[in-house]
């Protein structure tokens, strides 16, 4: 399956690591970390959350932090080369399907060295995992899928056997012997949940 995309994360050439993001001065300016309100990319809280471990981050490169990536349901690595963002907010909103929430992707986390991730300066929520191999995470958010919907019959079904339960239980008769037995009025209102959907 490819989940992948054409635009590439940034990589040790082209961006700084978390534990100093001004790359030596290429990508972000060294007053960043005094004003990062200054390169706010109208990010909301994910930006802001961002900064908050960048500045946890600065000049700990061999610290462990931990990273986000959406993914297909089922994926749990992380490889070299992935976009991944420190953010779970952020993973979340970009494992939203455009017009098929049935195709939300799963959200993992993993840890991986400060020195690692890289960013290219044009958004803090947004980087790019260069560790010399794929790392495993585990799931943080799952697509659950949604129900498959119940058929009149099968709800007609569910009703008897909730109505009868005593004397289903006691041997007087399956679900399917007392089906006849339902109210017209609970007939009526299983056609309306029914229609509904």
């Amino acid at each position: 399956m490819d989940y992948g995309i054409q635009h590439r994360p940034p990589d040790a050439e082209s961006g700084a690591p978390l534990h100093d993001v001004t790359g030596g001065g290429r990508i972000y300016p060294d007053d960043f970390y005094d004003h990062p309100d200054w390169y706010d990319t109208g990010g909301g809280k994910p930006y802001w959350d961002a900064v908050d471990i960048v500045r946890r981050y600065r000049e700990r490169p061999n610290h462990t932090v931990l990273i986000y990536r959406a993914l297909p349901r089922g994926i749990l690595v992380v490889n070299p080369g992935d976009w991944v963002t420190l953010t779970k907010g952020y993973a979340r909103q970009h494992s939203k399907h455009a017009t098929d929430p049935s195709r939300d992707f799963s959200i993992i986390a993993a840890r991986v060295f400060a020195h690692d991730i890289h960013t290219s300066g044009d958004s803090l929520e947004e980087w790019g995992f260069n560790g010399p191999a794929p790392v495993k995470g585990t799931v943080v958010f799952r697509v659950r899928p949604k129900p498959r919907e119940k058929t009149y019959e099968e709800l007609v079904l569910a009703a008897a056997q909730k109505r009868f339960a005593n004397a289903i239980r006691f041997g007087a008769g399956t679900a399917e012997s007392f089906v006849g037995m339902l109210k017209p009025s609970e007939l009526e209102r299983i056609r309306i949940k029914v229609k509904a959907k």
